[in-house]
């Protein structure tokens, strides 16, 4: 995945690196230098980053789960954030999707990452896991009222291990619909 780079002048080391699907929707044009005031302008006529030129919703409501998710088509691919709790954003925890259409259908992988404790019986202590997964998706129908598909998911009933970063029983195919919020 192509990045958009900056280094502040003056600075000793100071860098910072975000995705460039992310800046696409404040670019126009081709790619080319943009001062961090330039950015800031840009951000600040435009509320929704991801907002759509041809009126397609950016913000969508899952109905099975409650979560709002932030969708950005881009030509042949679909970008899916999770919008998450502020708790989960300051633990290092996001959710990102990222898929291709294949004929009417768009194909891809669900990334995640967060963090959970657990006391360790054997040392007597608690201690903090990070884990990450990958997983499979699809949207199988798209309009501007609705997407639906379907996700890998852990079942309802599974518990989840933190030491091992596993869940209880094995991921399971599960239908989804969102509507724009």
């Amino acid at each position: 995945m192509a990045r958009w780079c900056s280094k502040i002048r003056g600075t000793e080391n100071l860098n910072f690196a975000i995705p460039i699907n992310y800046l696409r929707g404040l670019i126009e044009g081709p790619l080319s230098a943009i001062s961090l005031e330039e950015v800031r302008a840009k951000l600040a006529k435009k509320t929704d980053v991801f907002q759509q030129a041809d009126g397609f919703p950016s913000k969508w409501k899952s109905l099975t789960s409650g979560t709002t998710k932030v969708v950005r088509r881009d030509g042949e691919r679909i970008y899916v954030e999770t919008v998450l709790s502020d708790a989960a954003k300051q633990a290092g925890c996001f959710t990102l999707a990222e898929s291709k259409k294949y004929g009417e259908t768009f194909i891809g992988t669900v990334r995640q990452s967060c963090v959970c404790q657990y006391f360790d019986r054997w040392r007597s202590v608690t201690k903090t896991n990070h884990f990450s997964s990958e997983t499979a998706f699809e949207i199988t129908a798209i309009s501007p009222t609705r997407i639906e598909g379907w996700a890998m998911n852990a079942p309802k009933d599974s518990q989840f291990d933190c030491a091992k970063g596993t869940y209880s029983k094995p991921l399971a195919r599960e239908p989804f619909v969102w509507i724009p919020e």
